[in-house]
């Protein structure tokens, strides 16, 4: 396949819907406003022990009463639920239900499917090779060395037009995190859900 091929065959796969879709359900297509319900429930899951409001609030990283709002949400639908601490009764705990932990299973499965009828075209070996052959591909276009090369090869208007894509593509990549750091993700990208 000649590059220009390859390059009109990136350029479709960028418009696909089902992609973005999928990303989306990820909780991090970037106009999606943090979903703080569904962090909280990640954190709640990832947790050995209940935690309190408090807690919650700085690894959000969000207002105490707007936590306590989204855990009035939570338990109105049954997701969470408050208990005393058992040494200070004074202090409220907060604990996922098995209603919260059925609803994030089931997001977890939608996403798998999602990503699974995408890939469904690849073997197993294909896929492992894809994917590697893009990390390659990304890991070049983001080395300096490669962008000064590039840029040699603009006139000043195509630079300026490079310089905004660039800038663009800072803004949109932000919030197109991976989660590395837990099953689940990562609940300290304020994107995560």
């Amino acid at each position: 396949m000649e590059q220009k091929d390859i390059l009109i065959n990136l350029t479709e796969l960028m418009r696909q819907p089902s992609l973005w879709f999928t990303m989306m359900s990820h909780g991090q297509e970037h106009r999606q406003r943090p979903n703080n319900q569904r962090r909280l429930l990640r954190i709640l899951s990832t947790s050995s022990q209940p935690i309190t409001a408090g807690t919650i609030a700085d690894i959000l990283d969000i207002r105490p009463a707007s936590v306590t709002q989204i855990i009035k949400k939570l338990e109105e639908g049954g997701r969470v639920e408050r208990i005393k601490d058992q040494q200070d009764a004074r202090i409220v705990l907060i604990k996922i239900t098995q209603n919260g932990l059925d609803f994030l299973n089931e997001l977890d499965s939608t996403r798998n499917k999602l990503e699974n009828e995408i890939f469904d075209v690849f073997t197993d070996s294909e896929q492992q090779q894809f994917g590697e052959q893009l990390e390659q591909l990304n890991a070049h276009l983001n080395d300096e060395k490669f962008n000064e090369q590039f840029v040699n090869h603009l006139n000043p208007q195509q630079r300026e037009q490079f310089e905004e894509l660039t800038n663009r593509r800072n803004n949109i990549g932000r919030h197109f995190n991976h989660p590395h750091n837990h099953p689940r993700g990562n609940f300290n990208d304020p994107h995560w859900f």
